[in-house]
């Protein structure tokens, strides 16, 4: 009887040290290093989770997550192949931008069932396209305005593209160009919201009312009326000398003329007597 129990507890040693006991190394949205590059796996509307076991029943290993959140629907784990048949995985789809989840990682094991259980919070998606975009004159400057983005954690910055020129403006709701307008130029003016993911990707805003137009035509030019021969001003005529004035004039010659021919008569009677 005791040489059975000793090779029992032989046995049993044999095989706690030959497979030992299932671990969870670690579960979560970011795939190993030696998969993928090392970032986030959590997007806006899926998460991918990636787990890690160690010493699997027969080198093969079996897992499901399920989520509360969900309904507890069971979602099979996908294992890779050798040399990494402890690395899995899994795609949970249909999610909701922000929101905070709870997934249960739970693998089979001889007799036991480990588990754990981790929360995460979607992401942000593309973010909301702003309003109202208007654009007028100041001071011989464009000044674009439109109204902010909510919530403000949607978004990292606003992008302002000027004829095909994008600048980045921070979070301020209004943007004024650098040069001076020049009457009679068309400038295509288009704002969006913009946002890191946790994958490092920059996502826009899209929208069809996110540009507008803006354009001042060009004062016409005043010409000076140009004077033609027809149009010549007239000059000022001299008036004619009066008529009676030069009458006047000539009855007092004749009556001049009549005295000195009387004293000439009565001298030339005087000189003959």
């Amino acid at each position: 009887m005791q040489g059975y129990q000793q090779r029992l507890i032989t046995f049993t040693l044999f095989i706690t040290v030959a497979y030992g006991k299932l671990e969870i190394v670690s579960f979560d949205a970011k795939a190993p290093t030696d998969i993928i590059g090392p970032h986030s796996t959590i997007y806006d509307t899926h998460i991918e989770l990636w787990a890690v076991l160690k010493d699997c029943p027969n080198s093969e290993c079996s897992c499901t997550v399920n989520s509360p959140d969900l309904a507890d629907d069971s979602y099979s784990v996908t294992f890779l192949v050798a040399p990494q048949k402890h690395i899995g995985y899994v795609q949970i789809s249909d999610l909701k931008p922000i929101t905070k989840y709870s997934f249960t990682l739970t693998c089979a094991d001889v007799g036991s069932h480990p588990s754990l259980t981790i929360p995460m919070t979607t992401d942000y998606g593309r973010p909301s396209a702003p309003a109202n975009i208007a654009s007028a004159l100041n001071a011989n400057k464009i000044k674009i305005s439109w109204s902010p983005v909510t919530p403000s954690e949607s978004f990292d910055h606003y992008r302002v593209t000027i004829d095909k020129a994008a600048i980045e403006v921070g979070k301020d709701n209004s943007y004024e160009m650098k040069e001076n307008y020049v009457n009679g130029i068309t400038h295509k003016i288009r704002v969006q919201a913009c946002r890191k993911n946790k994958q490092g990707n920059i996502l826009c805003s899209q929208s069809k009312n996110d540009e507008i137009t803006f354009f001042v035509p060009t004062p016409p030019t005043v010409t000076p009326p140009v004077i033609t021969a027809s149009e010549t001003p007239p000059t000022a005529t001299a008036t004619p000398p009066s008529t009676t004035s030069t009458t006047t004039t000539t009855k007092s010659m004749g009556v001049h003329s009549y005295s000195v021919s009387v004293l000439m008569i009565f001298l030339s009677l005087f000189f003959l007597s």
